[in-house]
């Protein structure tokens, strides 16, 4: 997805949930002066797929292209709301180029509405509520397969609200009335049919 759009001759701001105290890190590793493998990840999103992704984005980076790649999550000292914080940072880099937030489902859920009534909303509905437009996609993927090709559902496809039950439900809110004030779109990775 980064690439198409740069490809349509686009800037582009990618925020990722690495934590700030990082940034110096994740330049040099942009910039080709020290490998991706120096970046510190959180151990629950540290994989080598997204090892990889950063990898494309430092040669896109090194090829001129126009794309910055910004660790915007709280570090592991930080005792407030890392959703607080990734909204701090990420309003902090809009401009003229669009930005892409890379971050876990629950951040990009844009309306809670708590069974406690308490008022704790994800980075989306932070951002929402600053009057910044956020349009949010969730994945999913299916089954154990090596290979697999996305399918890009409206948030009303019921395979869609399905997966947003499932991400939904792993809190204590309340299910959302309409889906769509909640996520947007869902990609669905499904596993690609062996060719005969």
């Amino acid at each position: 997805m980064v690439t198409a759009y740069l490809d349509a001759g686009g800037c582009l701001t990618v925020a990722l949930e690495i934590a700030s105290d990082q940034q110096p890190v994740l330049d040099a590793a942009m910039r080709g002066e020290q490998p991706v493998s120096a970046i510190r990840i959180y151990p629950i999103i540290n994989h080598s797929a997204y090892r990889q992704m950063l990898t494309r984005f430092t040669d896109l980076v090194r090829r001129g292209r126009c794309l910055r790649a910004h660790a915007v999550d709280a570090s592991e000292q930080d005792t407030g709301s890392k959703d607080t914080w990734m909204a701090r940072e990420i309003q902090a880099l809009i401009s003229d180029a669009p930005v892409l937030a890379l971050v876990g489902s629950l951040h990009a859920l844009k309306r809670i509405r708590w069974k406690s009534g308490k008022d704790n909303p994800y980075l989306a509905e932070r951002l929402m509520r600053h009057g910044i437009p956020v349009l949010t996609v969730l994945q999913e993927w299916e089954g154990d397969c090596e290979k697999r090709v996305g399918r890009l559902l409206n948030i009303r496809h019921p395979r869609a609200v399905e997966v947003l039950g499932l991400t939904v439900g792993v809190t204590s809110a309340h299910p959302p009335e309409k889906p769509e004030e909640v996520v947007d779109l869902v990609v669905m990775w499904e596993c690609a049919q062996a060719k005969k």
